[in-house]
């Protein structure tokens, strides 16, 4: 489950897949971005940067996320991996979910994932 910080903006984001391949990637910064933007026409986004947090090598989670990114997205595939030790390319990496938690609700603009079985910050919405 994608989840993030955003505490001035109202309801839940839509993303896509590739958008988030992106975000992930480094290739998306801002959260105002066009490519969030568009999915998102009525939330007021803020211009702030986006803190991308992932887990360490060796977790479950990480090759959940990578396998759904690199099948929808090719420069995923060949940038990160997929795996439970994909290569990320930015952000600052957990070893516990729960940490990963801690830090995300105590920083406005993070993005992150954790397992459906905790308990979610801010999940996303995902287009039908």
């Amino acid at each position: 489950m994608i989840i993030y910080e955003l505490p001035d903006v109202k309801g839940e984001l839509k993303f896509t897949g590739p958008v988030v391949a992106n975000i992930f990637l480094g290739k998306i910064k801002l959260w105002n971005d066009p490519a969030i933007a568009k999915l998102n026409p009525e939330m007021n986004l803020p211009e702030l940067p986006i803190m991308v947090l992932h887990r360490n090598e060796g977790k479950g989670s990480n090759y959940v996320l990578s396998d759904y990114l690199a099948k929808v997205s090719p420069e995923f595939l060949a940038a990160a991996g997929r795996g439970e030790s994909p290569k990320w390319p930015v952000g600052h990496a957990f070893q516990r979910s729960q940490d990963l938690l801690a830090k995300l609700r105590g920083t406005p603009g993070a993005i992150g994932y954790t397992e459906l079985t905790l308990p979610p910050a801010r999940p996303c919405a995902w287009p039908a």
